[in-house]
This record gives structure tokens, sequence and C-alpha cells, in this order.
């Protein structure tokens, strides 16, 4: 509900996904150091 309003109030302008499949070996290993990163803690 709160992505709801803030793209009411223009707060936001816009909602994304960002759907990267990978096969289970690439997901095995450190978090830190996972294929394809985590766009939210990308430096």
């Amino acid at each position: 509900e709160k992505l709801w309003e803030g793209l009411k109030n223009g707060t936001l302008d816009m909602i994304v996904s960002d759907h990267s499949p990978c096969t289970l070996d690439l997901k095995t290993d450190d978090f830190m150091e996972s294929w394809g990163g985590i766009s939210s803690l990308q430096f």
C-alpha cells in the first residue's frame, strides 16, 4: 500500500524489478561474491 501511496503523491516516479535467473551452482558461493550481485548492495 505504501508503494501505491508513493506513486500517487509523487514521492516515487516508478517501481521496477530486475529478474535475473541463474543456475543453482552460481547461487551457492559467498553472498557478497554472488553472480549478478544484488542491486541494493552493489557499490
